[in-house]
């Protein structure tokens, strides 16, 4: 079995009877050799001139953000129907299931919803599935230029993905519960109190919880390429840490730019079009990373339609 994987150890995704979704299709026969995990070398990239139609460019070690970020959004708004209109649906998934969570807790209890850590629970839940479903796009989408609904479940590497997300919200919370002990002497995430009304309690309560974002987005470049290893299933749980730490490191100052700068650029999209930019701005940047992903290792990267 190691022959038709191309040395890969780990399952790939199941075989389509459309010879232009097989991973050699329209490329050379005649392949490089195999680089090991984490080299910078191509993996199992093909001989020839990137340049060239049909053959795929890696990724060189190091990322280019300029260029993951105009991919993305080209592939974000060439798959519009299934990238925003997905992004559209999951949103008002998430907002119908609340309401009625919140509709029903306040007609059963009396109390505020919001303060019932079901509907917090809840509503982490749901958004664990919007980014199980969103990676597992993001790696179709960067092996064809044209993807479909299915591809939001199709092949996906449940398993290690929702054990990463478990494991990145448990750090989460442990960081914040951190942050506010230090400035609070309490750690109301956890405990679940009813936050004070004293303004020196609540500005070191807002300073806690701006230490734990600041702490967060240190760690975040770090953090960001290990779903993408799991989702491609180019490792498995252990070893896609170490790989995604390993890149994040190496690329650590351009990626911490980057996160900075996409956020408060996605931000101020989301605030002029009303909320209506987070459609497209959600998907460009989980495809941004996904891009970026492939760059760090020095992975094939997505196929550009190119003019005849």
């Amino acid at each position: 079995m190691a022959d038709e994987n191309n040395g890969n150890p780990y399952e790939q995704y199941p075989q389509t009877p459309h010879p232009e979704d097989q991973p050699g299709y329209g490329q050379s026969p005649y392949q490089g050799y195999q680089a090991p995990y984490g080299a910078t070398g191509g993996y199992g990239a093909p001989a020839g001139n990137p340049g060239q139609p049909g053959v795929r460019e890696t990724g060189t070690g190091t990322v280019d953000v300029m260029k993951a970020v105009a991919w993305a959004f080209r592939a974000t708004f060439k798959n519009w129907t299934v990238w925003i209109l997905g992004a559209l649906a999951f949103f008002a998934a998430i907002v119908v299931v609340s309401m009625a969570i919140s509709i029903a807790t306040v007609a059963s209890s009396g109390r505020e919803a919001a303060a019932n850590p079901l509907l917090s629970l809840l509503s982490g839940l749901l958004g664990m599935a919007v980014s199980l479903v969103f990676y597992n796009a993001a790696i179709r989408q960067l092996d064809r230029q044209k993807i479909a609904w299915g591809d939001f479940f199709r092949g996906m590497n449940a398993g290690p993905l929702i054990g990463f997300l478990l494991l990145n919200a448990v750090l989460g919370l442990l960081i914040m519960s951190l942050a506010e002990l230090v400035t609070t002497g309490s750690v109301q995430t956890l405990t679940g109190a009813e936050p004070s009304t004293n303004w020196e309690d609540l500005s070191r309560l807002l300073l806690g919880q701006l230490g734990a974002t600041l702490i967060s987005l240190l760690i975040a470049p770090l953090m960001v390429f290990i779903p993408y290893y799991l989702a491609d299933r180019r490792a498995g749980f252990v070893d896609a840490i170490r790989l995604g730490i390993s890149a994040g490191a190496r690329n650590y100052g351009k990626l911490l730019l980057a996160m900075f700068l996409m956020g408060l650029v996605g931000a101020l999209a989301v605030i002029v079009t009303l909320g209506l930019g987070v459609l497209v701005v959600l998907p460009a940047v989980i495809l941004t990373y996904a891009h970026l992903y492939r760059q760090a290792p020095g992975f094939e990267l997505p196929v550009e339609q190119r003019a005849s």
